[in-house]
């Protein structure tokens, strides 16, 4: 029996189709212009939002909030012309990448107005005669026996030369600060002196913000209340840490003897009395009392509370303030405790200063005397809480 030959032609596969590759064209042109704009748009991103996390186990690459607070201030932000940090730093130096990083990321948190010239004097010898000659006339130390570094925040035109030149470089923005100063060396068992810590970040923000701010401001110490200036044995003298203190915040301080002035300077930005062992006479007190009249007067005390000092505890009275014959203490097992834990008390829109310490702790740490304010609507005194004792 025969098949049915419409049978055997109806089972055959059809013929094969032309492919359309129009379609597929189309659908890869798009791929490949959609691929190549989230690339433009990831690099265009990258560029203009991109940041950076210090991964470190100890936050050795943060930089403090006083740092960050200068790099965004107006003081910076609003310069006309960026400033420009050399950092001279030998590639062979052990402090190079830590250094290095450090002011990367000052140029990048500055948003432009800082600009970092990387210079290795060993192995660009040309660059570095170069800078050596742009800023000997300004500097008299040999520039290179050191890693440095050097901020220029001077306006670009500079007249004059010498002597007065120098002087007024520094006065409009030319600092330089040399590595081996930002290194905490101790000696060891045998003598050897050894880097145990660095204060490069803290100088650094000191040094940029003296050189933002040009002339610094001057504060005056009362010296001949107190021997903190020659404290006998010890090693560092108060005087100096306080300061190297000053100094961080563009300050600087100059002993005066209140007892053989009729005045206090009129350039005083403030006047520091610092644990007095004598009292102030009457006329000494005078001159106090004139310089607090004054607008924009600023004192800064730091009292002994075992120091016998009627006249200016009276003086201090007088103006709302009362440091109080008591001491801040803990009981703990019967026993008085002089270590106590303190809080920062949280800011208000008026008393803004302490807003990066809201909340949080520190101690007071031997026979600290508390005091007492009193607020008054006649004479505009308000009293804000800064830091107290924990409870207990």
């Amino acid at each position: 029996m025969t098949e049915d030959p419409k049978t055997v032609i109806s089972g055959m596969a059809p013929p094969p189709q032309a492919i359309n590759r129009t379609g597929t064209r189309t659908r890869v042109m798009i791929q490949l212009i959609l691929a190549a704009g989230i690339l433009i748009s990831t690099f265009y991103l990258g560029i203009h939002y991109h940041g950076r996390k210090d991964l470190t186990q100890d936050g050795k690459f943060t930089v403090s909030e006083q740092t960050v607070k200068l790099l965004q201030s107006s003081a910076l932000q609003e310069r006309e012309e960026p400033i420009k940090i050399i950092a001279a730093l030998r590639k062979n130096s052990p402090h190079y990448d830590r250094l290095r990083t450090l002011v990367e990321e000052y140029e990048n948190l500055a948003k432009g107005k800082i600009e970092i010239d990387h210079l290795d004097p060993i192995r660009d010898q040309d660059r570095a005669i170069e800078v050596s000659t742009n800023y000997s006339e300004l500097l008299d130390d040999q520039l290179f026996s050191d890693d440095l570094f050097i901020i220029d925040a001077r306006p670009k035109r500079l007249p004059g030369s010498g002597a007065a030149a120098r002087a007024e470089a520094y006065n409009t923005g030319l600092r330089f600060i040399y590595v081996d100063d930002m290194l905490v060396k101790r000696s060891d068992e045998n003598k050897q002196r050894r880097v145990v810590g660095y204060r490069d970040e803290d100088m650094l923000t000191s040094f940029l913000q003296s050189a933002v701010e040009g002339r610094p401001r001057v504060m005056y110490l009362i010296a001949d209340k107190n021997d903190i200036l020659d404290p006998g044995d010890e090693t560092i003298p108060p005087s100096k840490i306080l300061t190297d203190k000053m100094g961080q915040l563009n300050v600087i301080l100059a002993p005066i003897r209140i007892s053989e002035i009729e005045s206090i300077p009129q350039n005083a930005e403030g006047v520091v009395l610092a644990a007095p062992k004598y009292d102030l006479t009457e006329k000494e007190l005078e001159i106090l009392d004139e310089y607090w009249k004054r607008s924009g007067s600023s004192l800064l005390m730091y009292l002994d509370p075992t120091a016998k000092l009627t006249n200016l505890h009276s003086f201090l009275r007088k103006h709302r303030v009362n440091p109080r014959n008591a001491r801040v203490v803990k009981v703990v097992n019967d026993r008085a405790v002089y270590h106590v834990q303190t809080l920062f008390s949280p800011a208000t829109p008026v008393n803004s200063v302490t807003v990066s310490l809201d909340g949080k702790t520190s101690r007071f740490e031997g026979r600290i005397s508390s005091l007492e304010i009193f607020e008054g609507e006649s004479d505009g005194i308000s009293a804000y809480a800064v830091i107290e004792t924990a409870p207990g």
